[in-house]
């Protein structure tokens, strides 16, 4: 959640364990969650920080720096194609709002406005 530009809180939190930023302590992990966690949500602190800007809606917000990296790790279907998204909420699946914006996003030829080293 974002407030005058600036990060205030994570829907869900993150933390750092040894050199590692997921949602939980990894020893505490259990079953399924032990082995896919690691595949899609774990990744390196250094990703995030220092942050870039992107533009949204003209807009500038703050983002990740190397923005691609971490939806290559977080969203599969990314590695297809940067811009080819796949819900992961069951509700988006049989929602025509979803699918047409998406479409229209994959389709775009204007690529997001990135910028490199601001903070």
């Amino acid at each position: 959640m974002f407030y005058r530009g600036e990060k205030l809180v994570d829907i869900e939190p993150w933390y750092i364990y040894g050199n590692v930023r997921c949602r939980e302590d990894p020893a505490t992990r259990v079953g399924l969650l032990k082995v896919m966690r690691p595949l899609f949500d774990d990744f390196p602190p250094e990703w995030i920080e220092p942050t870039w800007r992107i533009e949204f809606e003209g807009d500038f917000y703050p983002c990740p720096n190397h923005p691609e990296r971490l939806l290559l790790k977080r969203y599969p279907t990314c590695r297809i194609h940067l811009r080819l998204c796949f819900p992961h909420k069951q509700k988006c699946w049989v929602s025509g709002d979803f699918w047409r914006e998406s479409w229209k996003i994959f389709r775009s030829r204007r690529g997001p406005v990135i910028q490199e080293g601001v903070l």
